[in-house]
């Protein structure tokens, strides 16, 4: 089902015959030269089956080829034209997308930093979560899945990526391959991951390199290879199991005292009541899970914590 007039988004989705719906989500070009989209869409994505590409993977890449194109109109006499294939191709070919530095990705992090959440058994897709988090002005996104197959969890990663990237950072959780094979903006690290000095290798210098910490001595033994520190958990968390106990927000303060020039994330039980709190403590970027996810509206519930979270730092100025 294709939806370039949805009024949004382009949301096109995918009703396999055995299985629960995919969609795909990109951002709008505002264009009326649309003649030939579908067929465009439909064209590219069976040369990729052709050639043995998976599914979902060939839509992925078809959306990249339409989106392109769409931005080179060709149009004839005075009515609306349809996209150039041949240019939308050569633009996508020889550049390397997505390309920011590690300052410019720095700069981005602050603010709400909005964490996906498939264990919490919702009907909200990852997707959703991060196209609601965008919505709601939240400046990162985390993709967090342990169970999804390997496959599944690229392009997964790739869709995000790309409906993501000219509004907010994009995060993956644990899996420094997934980061890599999605051109991610980085990757979050917990004790059982990568060491960060490796992640740091792999992923080289431009790259966002998350550390979860708890204690002043891990900050300093992640801080030669950290990007940011994620620190918690600091009111204790339902949503991940090996989180440990509460640490308060006064071990946050002590990590930023000892490390004035690298971002926190304060991570761990944050809500609506009480993420003013972090933000005062000298968090630069508070992480949530079902705050958002479990929400009933996710885009206001993105808006509302984005506002205190910004009254606390107020706050904290004096």
């Amino acid at each position: 089902m294709k939806g370039g007039h949805l009024p949004k988004a382009p949301i096109d989705r995918l009703f396999p015959a055995n299985g629960k719906s995919v969609s795909f989500y990109q951002s709008r070009i505002e264009t009326t030269h649309t003649h030939g989209t579908g067929c465009l869409l439909s064209a590219a994505i069976a040369s990729s089956l052709a050639k043995g590409v998976h599914l979902e993977k060939a839509i992925y890449d078809a959306k990249q080829v339409v989106t392109s194109a769409i931005q080179y109109p060709v149009v004839i006499g005075r009515g609306s034209g349809y996209p150039d294939v041949a240019r939308g191709i050569e633009d996508l070919a020889p550049r390397p997308l997505f390309f920011r530095t590690h300052a410019e990705r720095i700069t981005l992090l602050s603010g709400l930093y909005v964490v996906t959440a498939p264990d919490l058994r919702l009907s909200r897709t990852a997707e959703e979560t991060a196209w609601a988090a965008m919505d709601g002005g939240a400046k990162t996104v985390q993709l967090r899945d342990k169970d999804m197959p390997l496959q599944r969890l690229v392009i997964l990663a790739q869709k995000m990526r790309s409906s993501t990237f000219s509004k907010m950072l994009f995060i993956v959780n644990d899996r420094v391959d997934i980061a890599l094979a999605s051109n991610a903006d980085g990757v979050h690290l917990g004790p059982d991951d990568m060491a960060p000095e490796d992640a740091r290798l792999l992923l080289g210098p431009d790259k966002l390199v998350g550390v979860s910490v708890a204690t002043l001595e891990e900050a300093k033994a992640a801080a030669p290879y950290a990007s940011y520190f994620g620190v918690g958990a600091i009111f204790g968390t339902k949503t991940k199991k090996d989180a440990g106990a509460a640490i308060g927000a006064g071990r946050l303060r002590e990590i930023k005292a000892a490390f004035p020039n690298i971002p926190i994330v304060a991570i761990g039980g944050i809500n609506l009541e009480n993420i003013a709190k972090v933000a005062a403590a000298g968090a630069d970027a508070a992480a949530v899970v079902s705050a958002v996810v479990s929400a009933p509206d996710m885009v206001e519930a993105t808006r509302e914590l984005s506002v205190r979270f910004a009254e606390g730092k107020e706050k904290a100025m004096g």
